[in-house]
């Protein structure tokens, strides 16, 4: 939402049917939305900084998720994906370099 000095406009909308969470995380230089839903995959956002946007990066699978953390190690970072009716689970988080620019 952006605030116009007079009330709040929407700037984008997700999909959010069933939304159990809806979880900010960032890794270094990039920033993420995760939302999570008990009908269907959760899904990974990723802050388009060309664009001003979020766009949609992933789709996961995790039984019923109920909470995200982000971890980072001195040398890895993950996200922790806890599970009402399976296993909480560990994703690494890679970081990508576009070298399509440096050609």
């Amino acid at each position: 939402m952006k605030w116009t000095g007079k009330h709040f406009e929407e700037v984008r909308g997700f999909p959010s049917r069933g939304a159990t969470v809806l979880q900010p995380i960032k890794f270094k230089d990039q920033h993420y939305l995760i939302l999570s839903s008990d009908y269907s995959f959760f899904q990974i956002f990723r802050w388009d900084e060309e664009n001003q946007n979020f766009i949609k990066f992933r789709d996961v699978h995790v039984h019923w998720p109920r909470s995200f953390t982000a971890l980072s190690t001195d040398q890895r970072d993950f996200v922790l994906a806890t599970s009402f009716k399976g296993k909480t689970k560990f994703f690494e988080h890679i970081s990508t370099v576009d070298l399509s620019a440096s050609s």
